[in-house]
């Protein structure tokens, strides 16, 4: 037997729903797993440094998703989907392109465009990665420079974006 306890307790925005399962009866069944949001956002822009087609599965058809999917597009990327969650993109045609500001202060996973773009380019220009205020709390501004100050990246700001040069990358 399946019994609804209660839906109206929230915490934290959450509506929590408990349900309690009681009787000798086994449960069977299947579940599917969709795509963790986390990792398709690092994993979209990492196609800027393959020169060919990428086929990623399991991919969520979430807003963050879908605006990186739009800067891609933007950059010159060729972008299929199959079925609801499968994607094909090739970005070997990407040119070096600016990731419209509009798109990307939307989104604060935009911050993995930079080291694609770094990788492939050489430089990037970005806009500050939105979904959150940079200069308040533990993701400060001055910080987020810093890092690539410290690394050897040429770092200016421009208007409302950042442009950023290395001179030469090592890599294995």
């Amino acid at each position: 037997m399946l019994r609804k306890v209660s839906d109206d307790a929230t915490k934290e925005g959450y509506i929590l729903i408990k349900y309690i399962v009681q009787g000798g009866t086994k449960l069977s069944g299947s579940v599917t797993i969709s795509g963790a949001k986390n990792a398709a956002v690092a994993i979209l822009p990492a196609t800027l440094l393959v020169s060919g087609p990428c086929r990623i599965e399991n991919v969520p058809d979430i807003s963050d998703v879908r605006l990186l999917l739009e800067i891609l597009r933007d950059m010159g990327a060729e972008i299929h989907r199959y079925g609801r969650n499968t994607l094909e993109i090739d970005c070997s045609r990407a040119r070096n392109a600016t990731a419209p500001i509009e798109l990307v202060r939307r989104i604060r996973a935009s911050y993995y465009l930079i080291g694609a773009e770094l990788g492939r380019f050489g430089h990037a220009h970005v806009a500050m990665p939105g979904g959150r205020n940079f200069g308040v709390g533990r993701h400060k501004r001055g910080v987020f420079l810093s890092f690539f100050r410290a690394f050897f990246f040429y770092v200016f700001r421009l208007l409302f974006r950042f442009y950023l040069h290395v001179p030469c990358l090592f890599g294995g």
